[in-house]
């Protein structure tokens, strides 16, 4: 992950850019769309950090662009997915920052 932190980092600047953050939702809070965001990071994180364990030596970063790719394709126009994440969080009283920051570091 270390060597590859660079792709996520050019992930998040577009994600910035693209969405206008802060303003991504203006029926929302600035915390509330920092959220949103990190949901978007630690899903591809998430899922990185298992193609990895899977493909091992092989792994390179044509596969972090795959994933990417699909992952937009399937969750980034799905609200409906990403607004039931939102509220499990919220459910579980887990936006805080301190879970946000669990959620970045892990």
């Amino acid at each position: 992950m270390n060597e590859k932190e660079y792709i996520l980092e050019n992930y998040l600047v577009n994600y910035v850019f693209e969405n206008q953050f802060p303003f991504v939702d203006i029926n929302s809070t600035v915390f509330e769309n920092y959220v949103m965001m990190v949901i978007h990071y630690s899903l591809i994180k998430l899922n990185l950090i298992g193609m990895i364990g899977y493909h091992k030596e092989s792994f390179c970063d044509e596969h972090i662009v795959k994933l990417i790719q699909s992952l937009a394709k399937n969750v980034e126009h799905n609200k409906k997915f990403l607004n039931h994440i939102k509220e499990l969080l919220k459910k579980n009283n887990a936006t805080s920052m301190a879970y946000m920051s669990i959620l970045i570091k892990n």
